[in-house]
Parts: structure tokens; C-alpha cells; sequence
């Protein structure tokens, strides 16, 4: 019975570490996705850089499909590049997709503001997968063949001076 509630309380401790990393993850992508605006970078970089911002809560890659089948470690060391050459890709051609990307979204401040802005980042149905999870949290809905589904919403917010008019407009 103790090393039952012993596990218990491990995978809670694990549950918790693993949502305020997400939440400190979508933090982190709204200053970069900010920072990329207000030093006057289009909205599609800014795009892109809230995108590699995100991408430590991003799940697995799915684009290049070549890369798909790689290991963490093997990953690991061409990640950078695959970066690297998506944020300089010209025309945002460059085919680099993640699994949660599509579940990552900002806003922007209107175009041409001054002074302090806010920029948010929301993170809808972001998918936990969690050891005993269904001690600590309903599940959300039910897939296809009747398994439990367990998401969590993110928000993050960030203001920052918009000085990028000063030197744009």
C-alpha cells in the first residue's frame, strides 16, 4: 500500500513538473514570437520564430517525412540545422512541420501600435500522456476506440515597447 501511494504521489510530482514546463514553454514562445515583432520582422517570421519557440512542447516531427523515423539523440544533432534553415528559408518554403503545431496560436498587436504591447500565445488541447493520469485528471473525451483523452490548455502572455515604428514607418 505505501509503495502504491509512493507511486502515487511520484507520478503527480511528474504530472506537475510536466505542465509547468508547458506553461514556461508557452511563456518562452510569446517573448520570442514579441521579440521577433517589435525589432520589425513580418508576420510570417514572426510565425516562424513562435513556432521554434514552441517547439520543446511541439511533439514529434512529421516534416521532412525523412526524419520522422530518427531517434531523439539522432535528431538532436540535426535539429539545429533543420532550424537553422527554416527560419532563413526565402518565401517560407522550407518544410518543416511538427505534430502540436496546429494547436499553438498567437496574436498580434495592431500593426504600427506604440508603446507597450501584448502579445499572447495560446496552446489549445495539448495532449498529456502521463503515467496514471486518470487519478489526477477527467479526461476531456474519448478517441475512436474508446481510450480516455487528456488534454490542458495554455495560455501565456507577454508585454513588451513596441519600438518598431520608430524605425519601420
Amino acid at each position: 500500500m505505501a509503495l502504491l501511494l509512493l507511486c502515487l504521489i511520484l507520478f503527480g510530482l511528474l504530472q506537475v513538473a510536466h505542465l509547468y514546463t508547458g506553461k514556461m514553454i508557452a511563456h518562452h514562445t510569446a517573448f520570442v514570437m514579441a521579440r521577433s515583432y517589435v525589432v520589425g520582422y513580418d508576420s510570417g517570421m514572426v510565425g516562424r520564430a513562435k513556432n521554434v519557440g514552441s517547439i520543446g512542447m511541439a511533439g514529434d516531427i512529421q516534416e521532412p517525412s525523412s526524419y520522422t523515423s530518427l531517434g531523439n539523440a539522432q535528431l538532436g544533432q540535426i535539429e539545429p540545422d533543420l532550424i537553422a534553415e527554416y527560419l532563413g528559408a526565402e518565401g517560407y518554403h522550407f518544410p518543416l512541420r511538427y505534430q502540436h503545431w496546429d494547436r499553438i496560436h498567437h496574436s498580434l498587436p495592431v500593426i504600427g501600435a506604440e508603446g507597450m504591447s501584448n502579445f499572447r500565445v495560446r496552446v489549445r488541447d495539448y495532449p498529456v500522456e502521463m503515467p496514471f493520469q486518470g487519478a489526477y485528471m477527467a479526461p476531456d473525451y474519448y478517441d475512436a476506440d474508446g481510450g480516455a483523452v487528456y488534454t490542458v490548455d495554455f495560455d501565456s502572455e507577454v508585454r513588451l515597447y513596441n519600438h518598431a515604428g520608430y524605425y519601420l514607418y
